[in-house]
């Protein structure tokens, strides 16, 4: 724990750790230091001046962003000379800055704004012409750039710079006519372009999905947590007449750090589309029919009941969960098990066998301490997104090396060895690694590394149960003797896949991660698509399966849901698989939806619950 030290901000004393930034002392103080480019997840820089303060035995004000508590340390942050240049900072800010706030997006949270009221000049002084620059520029997939308002903070570049660490922002051309611009000029290209939406501090970033849609006094907004992979980042659900507008970060630092990636903030605007389901859809003469609630559940019980009864309960399957809130997975499986009474279900829908380890289980935070972090058969930044900007981070500034294994190399600009291993081969590389190689190539590389950490992180995609086995075998190896701790973490495929698993969506397992007796086991998905291919399945339920698009063997699956007798598919849309189903169930998006999902490392956070479901 840092040294705490007595800092002394306008007369009033407070202790704080020793290095803090004096801008956050001083909020621990009640008081205020107005900043533009400051933001407590980036480094320091002090180009904007906003946050002068005279300090005792200063020759002149110093920057309360990059100075640090020190014990003794008398800050004074409202003196006539701070005043005056305060107002100075935002005089020259506004001299281009056009004003256009009753048309921005970022009016009525807008710190320029804010911070021209409570310090600003109370009239301009400016005589001559506004220099103009361009108003609308396209950024890429998500963006619109307003080079107008741009005050020249940084705070994009220096996201791009020193988080997501890919470099695509700079600062071009010079003095009144420098603007924010990609290295290369093409679009800004970077699965985490959004955040430097809501770190903008003047709307000169702005989002083309949000753009002229709303005002903040105009939205009500709900926390929730984001569904689009396994991490479940924080978010705020920003709703304007009942329809989701907005989505934006909530912070966890022990999570995901503040942060979010494009796919989580900007794909939303499916909930509201026209090609949602809305009503239950039922096949009549070769066509689906728009029929009531309860003619399509009579249908579904009594095709599930003359199944049962001529075929036995074992002739029906269930499969989905993975999408699913934890209740809804647990109701799931115990309609399977204890209505209908089969005992297939499951929840797998791809690759992934595992989606959660008894032993070694890791937590996402592990990632930042760690000497060592494996990578195996896994890119992060498509499964796990906001986690891989902490990796990223992790080896670039935290001295962890990054190593990873597998078919695909990881496209990293920090420091990373990448040992290639043909697919069905990574196991036998985890095994030789754990066993001291001595050949002096990458697996050698790796096994050094692990023996002089104390601690390692591996990151697995959960798909081959051999590379598990051998995972576990080199865990035993490397943690033996307790000379390191050894974690592991498992990205869901899916969005719930390790509460699905809790919960009982498996069918060699209960709620509680119980087992079921080998020889009370019901069939896996595979082995319920042949059945179905086979004859042998009379009747599937599939939910928020689409097997079609997921599953690895697309002949099986286009050949089980046509033989099968009876298909049911509940789902947001008519997807490729709903195509095939007897009776189409309207599913509810997750603004709609209250409950709570399992990320991947086993927090169980909880969603909000916003809107109505579009499916009454």
């Amino acid at each position: 724990m840092s040294k705490l030290v007595k800092v002394t901000f306008d007369g009033i004393e407070v202790e704080v750790p020793e290095g803090m930034g004096l801008v956050e002392a001083a909020a621990q103080a009640g008081i205020e230091i107005p900043v533009f480019c400051h933001h407590h997840k980036l480094d320091p820089v002090g180009v904007c001046r906003m946050c002068l303060v005279e300090v005792e035995g200063q020759r002149k004000p110093v920057t309360a962003c990059t100075m640090k508590a020190a014990d003794g340390l008398v800050v004074r942050t409202e003196t006539d000379l701070i005043r005056h240049l305060r107002q100075g900072v935002l005089e020259f800010l506004l001299l281009n800055h056009p004003l256009d706030c009753p048309v921005c997006d970022k009016g009525g949270e807008c710190p320029l704004q804010d911070n021209t009221f409570k310090y600003g000049p109370t009239a301009s002084r400016l005589t001559m012409a506004k220099v103009r620059k361009r108003k609308a520029v396209d950024m890429g997939n998500f963006i619109i750039f307003d080079e107008e308002r741009c005050i020249l903070c940084r705070r994009c570049v220096r996201f791009d710079g020193e988080i997501a660490l890919e470099g695509n922002l700079v600062v071009g051309q010079r003095a009144h006519e420098a603007i924010i611009t990609t290295t290369d000029g093409q679009d800004f290209d970077s699965y985490f372009s959004g955040n430097t939406i809501e770190l903008c501090p003047v709307g000169a970033l702005t989002s083309k999905n949000y753009r002229f849609q709303a005002r903040p006094w105009d939205l009500s907004s709900v926390p929730s947590i984001c569904t689009g992979c396994s991490v479940g980042c924080n978010v705020r659900l920003d709703f304007r007449f009942g329809e989701l507008v907005r989505l934006v970060a909530r912070e966890h630092p022990d999570v995901d750090n503040g942060w979010l990636c494009d796919r989580g903030r900007f794909n939303y605007r499916y909930i509201h589309g026209e090609e949602r389901l809305t009503r239950p859809l039922m096949r009549k003469g070769g066509q689906f029919v728009e029929v009531s609630w309860s003619e399509a559940l009579m249908e579904i019980a009594s095709r599930l009941r003359t199944a049962r009864r001529d075929h036995g309960a074992g002739s029906i399957g269930f499969i989905g969960g993975g999408r699913l809130t934890n209740e809804e997975a647990y109701l799931f499986q115990k309609l399977a098990r204890d209505v209908v009474g089969t005992p297939n279900v499951d929840h797998r829908v791809g690759g992934q066998q595992v989606a959660s380890l008894a032993e070694y289980s890791g937590r996402i935070a592990d990632i930042n301490d760690a000497d060592v972090i494996l990578l195996v058969d896994v890119l992060p930044q498509e499964r796990i997104p906001v986690v891989d900007l902490r990796v990223r981070r992790a080896a670039r500034r935290w001295g962890a090396k990054l190593f990873s294994v597998g078919a695909a190399k990881p496209p990293y600009r920090v420091p990373h060895t990448h040992i290639a291993a043909a697919p069905g081969t990574t196991a036998a590389v985890l095994r030789q690694a754990a066993g001291a190689p001595g050949d002096g190539g990458p697996v050698q590389e790796l096994a050094d590394a692990v023996a002089g950490a104390k601690k390692v992180v591996v990151v697995w995609n959960g798909d081959d149960a051999s590379v598990g086995a051998a995972l576990l075998e080199a865990a035993a190896a490397w943690g033996a003797g307790g000379e390191r701790h050894v974690k592991v973490l498992i990205p869901g495929e899916q969005a719930n896949s390790r509460g699905a698993e809790a919960m009982g969506v498996r069918p060699d397992m209960k709620p509680g991660f119980a087992p079921v007796p080998a020889d009370e086991a019901g069939l896996d998905t595979r082995a319920m698509l042949e059945a179905a291919r086979d004859g042998r399945l009379q009747a599937l339920y599939l939910a928020s399966a689409n097997l079609a698009g997921t599953f690895p063997d697309e002949l099986l699956v286009r050949e089980a849901l046509e033989k099968v007798p009876f298909l049911v598919v509940q789902d947001l849309f008519l997807t490729e698989t709903a195509k095939y189903a007897d009776v189409i169930l309207p599913a509810a998006e997750f603004p709609a939806k209250s409950g709570s999902y399992t990320n991947f490392e086993g927090r169980r956070p909880s969603l909000g619950g916003g809107t109505d479901p579009a499916g009454g």
